[in-house]
């Protein structure tokens, strides 16, 4: 196989998760029956990033396939799956030849910013129940509301080859969406 790409990449993701819920019941006679009535409130906030950092090699030196990686199968519970290339060998391969690997500038660029994002995620729902045991038949009624707030952030880009030698063009992208 012939290696037409080779990507080096350092990304974090982060997701913070905060969740606070109440909830009360409360037993009761209605007209002389066993009753209850339950009510609560949820909230849910979570936000969550993505950085990537990544350089994209796709313009070698020289003509490179797969079996430069010398590969080994890997040894599992259940048997060798392989062959499969010993990352250790493909970093020490990539940090011994420098001279044969090439970034791609645009691509790099062009993923660097389209993997990194921002989302916020905030809901909020209350409820109010009610149920009766009216000798053998159960009565059971309640209400839920629910409300979203969503604010996300990212980048879009466009490439024109007649505006700044081709190059990407970034846009920042906000949206946000309330239901």
């Amino acid at each position: 196989y012939q290696l037409d790409a080779f990507e080096d990449e350092d990304e974090t993701t982060e997701e913070e998760q905060t969740s606070l819920n109440f909830d009360a019941k409360r037993d009761i006679l209605f007209a002389g029956n066993p009753s209850s009535v339950k009510f609560g409130a949820q909230a849910r906030m979570v936000e969550k990033t993505n950085d990537l950092n990544l350089t994209v090699y796709d313009d070698f030196e020289r003509t490179l396939t797969l079996d430069e990686f010398n590969w080994d199968g890997v040894d599992y519970p259940l048997g060798t799956f392989g062959p499969t290339p010993d990352n250790d060998r493909v970093r020490e391969f990539f940090n011994n030849n420098p001279d044969v690997f090439n970034a791609n500038e645009n691509e790099t660029a062009i993923e660097n910013r389209l993997e990194d994002y921002t989302l916020d995620e905030d809901i909020f729902a209350a409820y109010l129940m009610s149920e009766s045991e009216i000798g053998r038949l159960s009565v059971l009624g309640g209400l839920r509301v629910e409300h979203t707030d969503v604010a996300q952030t990212g980048t879009q880009f466009t490439v024109n080859e007649n505006v700044n030698d081709g190059a990407p063009q970034f846009e920042d992208l906000k949206e946000d969406k309330s239901y």
